[in-house]
């Protein structure tokens, strides 16, 4: 089931509005979680967030060395790949789970 960007922070948007309005005791964990089926975009924010920004942060210290004024580019450039491979993760998940489940085989009974 695809996901689109807009309808995650919709929800995300309506239920934090809804624990504000019912108070502090709202906030529990089971109201701040978003539902199930939004797992695999979630899984592709994350996974295509952290790998853009250790491959940009080796790259970028590498070209600029260890020191502060690598952040700012490091960051522009984290922003630009996170940007760029998103929608690439996102879109790829589903055929990459499918040719894994064809390139494995079962667990044993």
């Amino acid at each position: 089931m695809r996901v689109s960007a807009a309808r995650l922070v919709l929800d995300a948007c309506a239920v934090a509005r809804a624990s504000v309005a019912m108070g502090p005791q709202a906030l529990s964990e089971t109201n701040c979680m978003l539902p199930r089926e939004y797992a695999p975009f979630i899984f592709g924010v994350i996974q295509s967030g952290l790998t853009t920004a250790v491959a940009t942060g080796i790259a970028t210290l590498s070209a600029l060395g260890f020191n502060a004024l690598a952040v700012g580019p490091w960051l522009v450039t984290w922003l630009i790949a996170w940007a760029t491979m998103l929608p690439i993760v996102v879109v790829a998940a589903p055929f990459i789970q499918r040719a894994v489940l064809k390139l494995t085989a079962p667990p044993a009974p």
